[in-house]
Formats: C-alpha cells, structure tokens, sequence
C-alpha cells in the first residue's frame, strides 16, 4: 500500500472516529426568546419568555389536563453522559439569571426534584430519574413540566 493511501486510509479513519464520539452538550444555554426563538429546534420556552437550549430534542414532548381543565406542558429528555446534578446545575445557572429561586423537594420516586420560582411567573417542576437496563444502558431522564396560560 503506498503512503498516499495509507495516509488516505487514516484520514478517513479518524474522521469516522471523530463523528462517532460526539456527546451531547454538558452544558445548557441561555436563548434569547426573539432573536433565536425561530432558529434553535432544540430550545424551549417557558411562560415568561426564558430560553434554555440542551442541545438535544426531547424524547417526549405532551400536553396534560388536569380535573381542573389546568394545562400543563410536560417534556421528557435523556442524556447518556451527565448526571441529575450536573444537568441542575446548567439548568439553574440560566434561570438563577432570570430571576427564579431553586427549591428542592423531598422525593422517593426521583433521584432529584426541584422546583423553580419567579414572583408572576408560574412554576417550573423539574424531576430527575437515572434509569439503567439491560447491557448497562445508564441515563439520566429529565422531565420539565408547567402549567400553560390560561
């Protein structure tokens, strides 16, 4: 084989390797609610107009009723890499800069759960599970729930 191919042989190689070891984002992002809103397929945006991007789609995207006729948006992600305190952590940076306190509630069903507040806004439930299956599959299952405007 000559040295032209095997350095051919190589770069493909590594640019394979390269593309499979991508992970997500550890970190989420603030989004600006008018300049990105259209752009970004991968932010969500709460009642008062705060973006925060994880860099992935969630896995689950609903709309519940409560007795009450009360909406609630509920969105289901995963993550293979991070743990429910690195995830609250990135999360709470953004919010903490808006405006929201962080409160944690006891909970025997979820590893993490918090609730975040802001004075006129409603409040965002945020519930962390880590899930393992067979072939130690691990991941971290995020679920962010509000109630809708009226």
């Amino acid at each position: 084989m000559s040295m032209l191919n095997r350095s051919f042989v190589a770069a493909v190689c590594i640019a394979f390797l390269v593309g499979c070891g991508e992970k997500e984002s550890p970190e989420a992002r603030a989004v600006s609610p008018k300049a990105e809103r259209q752009v970004s397929e991968t932010a969500i945006y709460f009642q008062d107009g705060v973006g925060v991007d994880f860099g992935v789609k969630p896995t689950k995207d609903s709309i519940r009723e409560s007795s009450e006729g009360k909406r609630s948006r509920v969105l289901v992600y995963e993550f293979a890499q991070q743990t429910p305190k690195d995830i609250d952590r990135a999360f709470y940076k953004i919010l903490r800069a808006e405006g929201y306190r962080r409160k944690e509630v006891a909970s025997e069903k979820f590893d993490l759960n918090v609730q975040y507040r802001k004075k006129d806004s409603q409040t965002i439930r945020v519930r962390y599970k880590v899930r393992i299956r067979e072939g130690f599959d691990k991941k971290t299952v995020l679920t962010i729930q509000w109630r809708m405007a009226e």
